[in-house]
């Protein structure tokens, strides 16, 4: 390792990389229309054009208001698709999926308008999916390309926005495709049409460039799908490209999909949701079906016929889906049916039908008595973000070091470029145009930022990285994610390693990724008053997990009467009032707190060599009579008083009572006015969120300021990342906002700074009993009213 010249900083680190090479993921929009079945084929068809369609999804959306179905947000949030794209078409492929859309102006026959249209070359796109597109967009983190834009506001346009056919003759091609494969595959016939076809095709991908037709599979095909692979495909189903291999096994063949640089999907977390089947013959039910097959790994589309009563083939659906939850019963896991088109009765019919012919049942004479816990099951599925993804099986789980300097309070930054490694087939290759054709995805640890979240990429790259950014990057679900195409200066015939770009990339701390979203929404950040006292007092501790520790504890009760008049038996010689700010003797401390001598002993210990507690005594002045504290390492036979300046004698005529001096303790003054502004309120509600979550952070009290005007526009008193959401919260002793007119105002900075934010959850957090009615049903109006209505809004009370 060797680091950049000039690098002798004391604040340097170093961290580790968890890097993956895996296919770009990509969610195209398909109409919800009579059509549909053309339109999923085309998409199919032009996805298997570049990494086999093992990286899409569909999204369908209605041409009439343009909006995409709602029951999709989630799946694409759990997908974290790297473009969101509609499809371009040639007018001849536009009048192929509908026929009658192009108007020739006068009555021809079938051949005459094929010469016409192969003399048109012209990219068509529907404006309706134009702004589905735009509106899925905003449902996750697409990957952006522009000037890295540091000074200014919003964010960068999109990468990818619409995908056509791959075509070597079209020179402009939103990424690079593969290599074109070459042996025989599982895959459907890109002239496929029927259900079985399009199942398959979902499945398997679509082989391209055959050349001779294949017959159209049976019905008897969602038998084997359902498998899972599992069993040799049918004749039917075996693509031949190329030199054939006469002696491989139909059993060994690999799927379309999974043809190249050994393609493997992996999960990066345990979910019980196993296998998914999805009933229907609308669009967005074949559409479910193929995102969960993404996410979980094993789904099926299954069209109305497949399981009519009066069908031959329910039965063998109904035999293969028992021997599903036959498997799943061993690992307890759950096979889910779900519909967006038929009724829950349909649905526990046929699952119904599957517990009956499940060899559990009929052999051991058993059931579920716990319908929570029945293997079959009638539900939505439970996805979860990264549950499942492509990923290239050579370099999975490769580490590489970063040496970082620190940026502050916002993170680190890398000294060297990411260096990413290459598929070992791939170091030398003849044909360099189709190079490199995969994304990278980096996970650094310590990285403290929530995942998948929308963010200017000048945030994720280093300061000091050119205008023109090295590669497209992009916050995904596994840190970060980008195209290692350099977008740099590469020089003509250049091998592999100089066409892969090397950025130096940031671990970004809590703070870094709020000022990160903050910047694009038109806002600067900067700690409020009570958030400069919890950094400070942070700081003196050592971390602020330290700072939240201590102040969750019952060490806050030892610590209130400096600041507060307490209720608990004070004796009046063990607490001094001076100047409006209190001092308090060990015993007053003890008495307050109720932990035991050794704990508070444990607390002026570790408050002393923080800097934050000094101890001292306090006397009089022989001039003045005002009483002052002295601090310890100020005392002398002969001091000065603090009011007056005059030499005092250390004398017992200078202290209150006793025969020797009392020592009292003093809180900082920083310490004290986080107390005294209630500081310490979100702290404790900081205390609760990170009690039972995986992964925690989040940062003081902070001040968001409009960059164009300069003026304040909120304070947020804690910004969390529970678990990869984002949490904003209000804290208040009383739990309420006051006056309507109080409420209002602050209900609408606290949305503004949500949305901005994107947050998941916004919690209004008390000391006291309840948070007042009134203001939850408001902000719960306000949410339903607006354009994020899936934030949820809780309460969090009682806090100690």
């Amino acid at each position: 390792m060797q680091l950049d010249e000039g690098v002798d900083r004391l604040d340097l680190s170093v961290t580790t990389a968890s890097l993956a090479l895996r296919p770009p993921r990509v969610a195209i929009l398909i109409p919800e229309d009579p059509e549909w079945r053309q339109w999923a084929a085309m998409a199919l068809r032009v996805a298997s054009g570049y990494w086999g369609g093992g990286g899409y999804i569909l999204v369908p959306f209605d041409r009439n208001t343009s909006a995409p179905r709602s029951e999709f947000e989630g799946i694409v949030r759990a997908y974290d698709p790297d473009h969101v794209v509609v499809l371009s078409l040639t007018v001849g492929q536009l009048e192929e999926l509908i026929p009658g859309s192009v108007n020739f102006g006068e009555q021809l026959d079938k051949a005459e308008k094929q010469r016409r249209l192969s003399h048109v070359v012209g990219i068509t796109q529907d404006p309706a999916a134009l702004e589905a597109r735009s509106r899925v967009a905003e449902w996750c983190s697409p990957m952006r390309r522009d000037l890295l834009r540091r000074a200014s506001a919003g964010r960068a346009r999109e990468a990818v926005t619409s995908l056509a056919e791959a075509d070597e003759k079209r020179r402009h091609r939103p990424f690079a495709r593969r290599p074109p494969a070459q042996g025989r595959f599982v895959a459907a016939h890109e002239r496929w049409s029927s259900d079985a076809g399009l199942a398959v095709a979902a499945r398997c991908g679509v082989a391209l460039g055959e050349d001779s037709p294949r017959q159209e599979p049976s019905g008897d095909v969602f038998e084997w799908l359902l498998s899972g692979g599992s069993r040799p495909a049918p004749a039917e189903l075996i693509a031949r490209l190329g030199q054939d291999d006469a002696e491989l096994g139909a059993e060994q063949t690999r799927t379309w999909t999974e043809s190249d640089l050994n393609l493997r999907w992996v999960t990066s977390q345990y979910s019980r949701d196993r296998v998914a089947i999805v009933v229907g013959d609308t669009a967005a039910d074949f559409a479910l079906a193929l995102a969960y097959g993404r996410l979980l790994g094993h789904s099926s589309w299954l069209p109305a016929a497949a399981i009519d009563d009066r069908g031959p083939l329910r039965n063998r659906i109904v035999q293969s889906l028992a021997r599903l939850a036959d498997d799943l019963e061993h690992q307890a896991g759950f096979l889910v049916i779900t519909s967006l088109s038929f009724d829950d009765e349909t649905l526990s019919e046929l699952a119904d039908s599957v517990r009956t012919a499940s060899y559990r049942v009929l052999i051991e004479g058993m059931n579920e008595s716990d319908p929570d816990e029945a293997t079959v099951q009638v539900r939505n599925v439970q996805v979860e973000a990264n549950s499942g993804r492509y990923i290239i099986e050579e370099h999975l789980g490769t580490s590489v070091l970063l040496p970082m300097t620190a940026d502050g309070p916002t993170g680190s930054s890398s000294v060297n470029g990411l260096v990413t490694p290459v598929p070992s087939m791939h170091l030398y290759p003849g044909d360099l145009s189709h190079l490199p054709f995969w994304y990278v995805d980096a996970s650094i640890e310590g990285d403290e930022s929530p995942s998948g979240r929308d963010i200017p990429a000048s945030v994720l790259l280093a300061d000091g990285v050119p205008a023109i950014p090295e590669v497209d990057i992009r916050s995904s679900s596994a840190g970060i994610s980008y195209d290692p195409s350099s977008l740099g200066w590469v020089s003509g015939g250049s091998l592999l390693p100089g066409r892969i770009g090397r950025p130096r990339v940031r671990r970004l701390a809590m703070r870094g990724w709020v000022e990160g979203m903050a910047s694009a929404a038109g806002l600067e950040v900067r700690l409020s008053l009570p958030g400069r006292h919890a950094d400070l007092v942070a700081n003196r501790l050592g971390s602020r997990a330290a700072l939240v520790s201590l102040v969750s504890g019952q060490s806050l009760d030892a610590l209130s009467p400096f600041v507060v008049r307490t209720d608990c038996l004070i004796e009046p010689e063990q607490r001094v009032e001076l100047f409006g700010e209190y001092f308090l003797t060990f015993d007053a401390m003890l008495q307050a707190g109720k932990q035991g001598a050794d704990s508070t002993v444990a607390l002026v210990d570790t408050l002393s060599e923080a800097g934050l507690l000094r101890r001292g005594i306090i006397v009089n002045c022989i001039e003045c009579e005002r009483p002052s504290f002295i601090e310890i390492g100020k005392l002398a036979q002969v001091y000065s008083c603090g009011r007056c300046s005059a030499s005092n004698a250390l004398s017992s005529a200078r202290w209150r009572k006793g025969n020797e001096p009392r020592w009292f303790y003093d809180l900082s003054v920083a310490f004290r006015e986080l107390l005294a502004r209630n500081g310490h309120v979100p702290l404790l509600a900081s205390a609760r969120l990170g009690a039972e979550a995986r992964k925690y952070s989040d940062c003081p009290e902070l001040e968001f300021v409009s960059r164009d005007t300069g003026k304040p526009v909120a304070e947020i008193d804690l910004v969390g990342n529970v678990d990869d959401e984002i949490v904003v919260v209000e804290a208040k002793t009383d739990g309420s906002f006051g006056s309507r007119k109080r409420r209002d105002a602050q209900l609408g900075k606290l949305m503004r700074i949500a949305t901005d934010l994107r947050a998941d959850r916004i919690v209004l957090a008390t000391t006291a009993r309840r948070w007042a009615r009134a203001d939850l049903d408001r902000l719960r109006q306000l949410v339903s009213e607006s354009d994020r209505p899936r934030v949820r809004v809780e309460e969090m009370n009682q806090l100690r």
